[in-house]
């Protein structure tokens, strides 16, 4: 429990008592309660905030009449909230389209945008806040009325995604962020909408949750409306699918992984990942919260280029059977003041809205790279990256990958962090071996058996020299059996053999991941065997 005291002084004597595992509306009713009329929300779904304030204002007996409540949007001007016509004062088009922003503002404010003791909405307040800067000292001058008569007082609400309180408001304000339905109502939401239409198995109903997490009810409502047109399960569960892509990709910077894949070898790694899908389980992430404990937060994969980082990410969301989310960290950066760390802000936002997911960075030493020389923004943007790591209590599991550990910051590597670092280094023979297994197993017609004698022989071929077990990289070796294939195809032979792959690997020589690294190679084998990292393999 903690206690904030109002920022009004004397006239709010009492102290809002708050319990983080109330509701939103019951913390929103405390505040109105106890005098607070200032309130910011961070968030882009509006029904729901509209449906939160017609909800408490709907109520007589405390005196409020959710008729007076009114909206402002920036552009077009105000709205009686509950019907949405024009407000009285902004029928004129002369009003809507003939002044700027800021003088809507102040009309709407001071003049003909409401009655006393009603509550102002004001949605886009970014917007807003760019086009007029001024408008925060006249929301000040509100306040200050608020104060000197607190019967009349107007009660303000400004919404906006990644909404940015200016530090004149900020001692006088209460900020809450919507949250979506919980994976319990979402899960009534699906029960109650399509098990008429469908025989809804528990693993199907757990992947449209995964899917459906982020969503606002009526936007799942939606959603499940539109793709129950499709009378198969599998079409239905590829619309939902659909849906998910397009709020992930509507911010820019994020995407969402169709495909799912495997790997071969790494086996250590894939144990782990096991692991935590274990322990990710609902009946266990009761008890987590129970015992007052973070969700697991995430790994970084550390190592040589070409073998297997990005795809041990591409798989873990199979393991773990979550979705995968990429941040392309490099589009973050925007050309005006701010507008990178409010990019990182709506897609670690967004990220947070669609948990349980994946949340995948690649090449995250390229990312944060060269930050002493940059003019402020990379440093700003790492600084809300680590703090979002840190105090991130969502289900968002992240997965990094570097290929140069030294590019990264000391902050990155500390414990707390990440819950583990694995070291990738070039498969060993063993490994190779199952890795010629995984590309070849359908494009050769041979038994089990035959397959295995041959692999292992092919990996025996990939070896550097008999006193080392290192060899061709992960990627060396889906390009042999790629280039196999193409050759295969352009003689018009229906399978793959032996001679075709050897011809590939005698052609490769010379040319593999570690030829290209060079003596690089050797210093980054010896730097990642020293670095006390976990070996993703079992060597």
């Amino acid at each position: 429990m903690t206690y904030l005291t109002s920022a009004f002084g004397n006239e709010m004597r009492n102290p809002v008592k708050i319990n983080p595992r109330e509701s939103t509306e019951t913390q929103f009713n405390d505040y109105l309660r106890n005098g607070h009329t200032l309130f910011f929300f961070d968030t882009y779904d509006y029904e729901h905030l509209d449906a939160l304030i017609m909800g408490i204002f709907s109520n007589k007996e405390k005196g409020w009449d959710y008729t007076n409540v009114v909206e402002f949007v920036p552009g077009l001007g105000g709205f009686r909230l509950y019907n949405k016509e024009y407000n009285s004062f902004a029928e004129s088009s002369e009003f809507v389209g003939g002044r700027s922003t800021g003088l809507q503002f102040y009309d709407f404010l001071f003049n003909r945008g409401h009655d006393k003791g009603s509550m102002i909405v004001v949605k886009g307040f970014n917007q807003l806040l760019s086009s007029c800067p001024e408008c925060v000292s006249w929301i000040r001058m509100v306040l200050e009325n608020n104060i000197a008569q607190t019967r009349n007082a107007i009660i303000m609400i400004f919404a906006d995604i990644g909404i940015d309180i200016p530090a004149i408001l900020v001692p006088y304000s209460v900020k809450f962020k919507l949250r979506p339905p919980d994976a319990m109502r979402i899960e009534e939401l699906i029960e109650e909408l399509i098990k008429e239409k469908y025989d809804c198995s528990k693993d199907f109903i757990e992947r449209l949750k995964d899917y459906l997490a982020g969503f606002s009810e009526e936007e799942i409502r939606r959603i499940i409306a539109y793709s129950t047109q499709w009378p198969v399960p599998r079409d239905m569960e590829e619309k939902v699918r659909d849906a998910k892509r397009a709020m992930v990709e509507r911010v820019g910077v994020l995407k969402l992984e169709k495909e799912s894949c495997n790997f071969a070898g790494l086996n250590h790694l894939r144990k782990y990942l096991e692991r935590v899908k274990q322990i990710s389980e609902s009946s266990n992430r009761k008890l987590i919260r129970q015992w007052k404990k973070p969700n697991p937060k995430g790994i970084l994969l550390v190592g040589m280029p070409g073998c297997g980082k990005s795809m041990c990410a591409k798989a873990a969301q199979q393991i773990l059977s979550r979705p995968l989310i990429q941040l392309d960290i490099g589009r973050l950066l925007g050309k005006y003041v701010g507008e990178s760390e409010r990019n990182l802000r709506i897609a670690l936002d967004v990220a947070e809205r669609a948990s349980p997911c994946i949340l995948w960075i690649d090449e995250l030493e390229k990312a944060f790279s060269g930050m002493d020389s940059s003019d402020g923004t990379t440093m700003r943007l790492f600084g809300s990256f680590l703090t979002w790591m840190q105090e991130n209590k969502s289900d968002v599991y992240v997965i990094a990958t570097a290929n140069n550990i030294e590019k990264l910051p000391d902050e990155f590597k500390r414990r707390g962090r990440f819950d583990a670092i694995f070291r990738i280094q070039m498969p060993t023979c063993s490994e190779r071996k199952e890795i010629f297994k995984y590309h070849l197993r359908n494009v050769m017609p041979y038994k089990e058996e035959e397959l295995e004698d041959l692999c292992r022989k092919l990996a025996e071929r990939t070896r550097y020299s008999e006193k080392e077990d290192d060899g061709f990289s992960g990627a060396d070796i889906a390009a042999i059996v790629k280039n196999a294939v193409w050759s295969a195809l352009a003689s018009n032979r229906t399978g793959v053999n032996e001679n075709v792959i050897v011809a590939e690997i005698e052609k490769m020589k010379g040319k593999a991941q570690r030829d290209v690294m060079g003596a690089r190679y050797m210093a980054m084998r010896e730097r990642l065997q020293k670095s006390g990292y976990e070996p993703a393999s079992n060597k």
